[in-house]
């Protein structure tokens, strides 16, 4: 049985972007290959709760991605910012792609339910 990522692995090999399931759920991506390093490039992850994709640095911030958007078209656009892990996700692109920064709690919320539905 497939999960919410199986789709998206190949896709971002196409595009240079490594990945890996670090808990359920959720997927950790950069251009680095094995385990990320904060001080190696940007890295983040991504999760599906519901019918959303969330992208979300490690500071943590969360950052809805609009159903009118494609997830790998902002992880593509992310992961070359900066050269360590970003604290969040620059003001340009989250205006080129109208992502819609999640409060902490309304994120915990959502994470909880996926969690107890899996």
């Amino acid at each position: 049985m497939g999960d919410e990522f199986d789709d998206l692995e190949e896709r971002l090999e196409e595009l240079g972007i490594c990945a890996y399931r670090q808990r359920a759920g959720q997927l950790v991506l950069s251009r680095q290959p094995g385990v990320v390093w904060p001080d190696r490039g940007n890295s983040f992850w991504i999760c599906r709760l519901g019918e959303d994709w969330y992208v979300c640095t490690w500071s943590p911030y969360y950052y809805r991605v609009p159903a009118s958007v494609g997830v790998l078209d902002v992880a593509d656009a992310f992961v070359d910012v900066g050269d360590s892990a970003q604290y969040r996700v620059p003001d340009e692109l989250v205006d080129r792609f109208g992502l819609v920064e999640t409060v902490h709690s309304e994120f915990d919320r959502l994470w909880d339910a996926a969690q107890a539905a899996e």
